[in-house]
């Protein structure tokens, strides 16, 4: 699933501003001063609309790195392929 990966990554550059090679697992929302409440609504949202997902507001809080928000993309896409 490294394409999940890659498409993830454009849209975190994209909403925070920054170039995707700065973005690796290590991103997370308490070390990036770009990464506030409203750019990872933001990216919740690009994430959402790309895959057709929804995710459970459980899983919004969850994805607190870049790592974990691929991890759980990655299972609401497969959950969504098995239906």
């Amino acid at each position: 699933m490294k394409n999940i990966s890659s498409q993830i990554k454009k849209i975190f550059s994209k909403v925070l501003k920054i170039p995707s090679l700065k973005i690796d697992n290590k991103l997370s929302y308490v070390k990036s001063d770009k990464w506030d409440s409203l750019n990872h609504m933001k990216i919740i949202s690009q994430v959402e609309k790309k895959y057709k997902i929804q995710f459970l507001m459980k899983d919004v809080i969850a994805m607190e790195t870049y790592a974990k928000a691929v991890k759980i993309t990655e299972r609401y896409i497969s959950k969504k392929k098995s239906k």
